[in-house]
């Protein structure tokens, strides 16, 4: 790890550095009050040549090879300050935009751009990528609907019109918009831990819940070209699939299919779940990892109320298939969800062909008969839970509807 104390000026004027926001990350959502604190603080500074502190940049060191020019390029994955470096950029177009001085706009634009290209140096996710390429084109009329990069970008060229003609010089407010200090630091893969760094920056800061963290615990220490593959081919579909609130319960049961009851359910507590599982089962495989939930995920679709058109096995008749679905519909009418883990392992096996259809659809028959008899019995649900999430590994994967009874007649709760 280094942190390097450095102006805005000496951090942007590295060459052959690209920015890049994470897929991962959220949109680009500062608010014109943010935007109009830093143009403030640029102000101030601008009379009395002082320097302004505006906070940390954090990134991950990655080198890419740029095809166009045939040499590396550094990548800078920002893994905290995205939002300031978002604004950073549209303050300095929009300076550029104003100033009528020929060399600034120059200067301006080897800071916006790679050396001798347009291919602009910051790299924002997909969701805002259109929107920033317009407002660098000056094209920023032609973004439709709400758009913070447009918005802001109109703000700070409406609000320098103003400083302007009160008598401001636009020279003197990008000489103090270059003074602004940030400490920069920077991670390298192999020799720092970004998830660590991360997590302790997390801690001091607007903590992240839930699915923010899982989702830059699996991409985070991965270059910009590997997040964007990982993302869109198996997280996009989990939530386009799920969406946030099956996704959180999906994500909840996967890790009981491994981990049991050995988590609380607590948003902290499942992400330290989900780390150790990743190092116990996967070990420095994260997309292994992510194909794993990837194909639980799709499978998790039979508890949801839709199509199940996916539940799918060639030797199985579609009469066959609406039994199965119609099954496992009665089983969320109870509200059996701790069968959840058992019932995708058993899904996953029919899929494959390793097991057929009469056994699984007796399987989930016994399953709704244990429920109703433990139910009328009065057994706590705390000791039902415990033999659910366990039943896959008791069984020894030996899953059948005859291993289901034997099993479930030695804990004297026979269907």
């Amino acid at each position: 790890m280094k942190a390097t104390q450095s102006t805005i000026n000496d951090f942007f004027a590295l060459t052959s550095t690209i920015f890049s926001i994470p897929v991962y990350q959220r949109n680009y959502t500062w608010e014109e009050k943010n935007c109009e604190k830093l143009l403030q603080d640029i102000i101030n500074i601008s009379q009395n040549k002082k320097t302004h502190f505006m906070g940390s940049i954090t990134y991950i060191l990655h080198w890419i090879d740029d095809e166009k020019s045939l040499r590396q390029l550094q990548e800078f994955v920002i893994i905290d300050g995205q939002q300031r470096i978002a604004t950073i950029m549209l303050l300095l177009k929009a300076i550029e935009t104003q100033t009528t001085d020929e060399a600034l706009k120059r200067e301006i634009s080897g800071l916006l751009n790679l050396t001798g290209s347009q291919k602009l140096r910051l790299k924002p996710i997909k969701r805002d990528k259109e929107a920033f390429e317009l407002v660098m084109q000056n094209r920023s009329h032609e973004i439709q609907g709400l758009s913070h990069v447009r918005n802001n970008y109109k703000f700070f060229t409406k609000e320098l019109d103003k400083y302007v003609s009160k008598g401001y010089r636009i020279e003197e407010i990008y000489g103090a918009f270059l003074r602004l200090k940030i400490v920069a630091i920077g991670l390298e893969i192999g020799e720092d831990d970004p998830q660590v760094v991360f997590e302790s920056i997390n801690a001091t800061g607007v903590q992240l819940k839930g699915l923010d963290l899982i989702r830059n615990y699996l991409m985070m220490g991965e270059n910009s070209t590997r997040q964007q593959h990982l993302y869109d081919t198996y997280w996009m579909p989990l939530e386009e699939w799920l969406g946030e609130k099956d996704l959180n319960d999906f994500i909840k049961t996967y890790l009981r299919i491994y981990l049991e009851d050995r988590f609380k359910e607590e948003e902290r507590e499942v992400y330290y779940a989900l780390k150790a599982h990743h190092k116990d089962n996967f070990p420095n495989d994260i997309q292994a990892l992510m194909i794993d939930m990837h194909e639980y995920g799709r499978i998790y679709q039979i508890f949801l109320e839709r199509d199940h058109h996916f539940l799918d096995r060639g030797d199985a008749t579609p009469q066959q298939l609406a039994k199965l679905r119609l099954c496992i519909k009665d089983l969320m009418k109870i509200k059996f969800g701790v069968a959840k883990p058992f019932i995708l392992r058993c899904t996953k096996d029919f899929e494959k062909g390793k097991l057929d259809y009469e056994n699984f659809y007796e399987i989930l028959q016994i399953l709704i008969s244990y429920y109703v008899c433990q139910s009328v019995c009065g057994e706590p649900t705390a000791a039902r839970t415990r033999v659910l999430y366990s039943l896959y590994r008791q069984l020894e994967e030996n899953i059948s509807a005859d291993a289901l009874k034997r099993y479930f007649g030695k804990k004297n709760g026979v269907p």
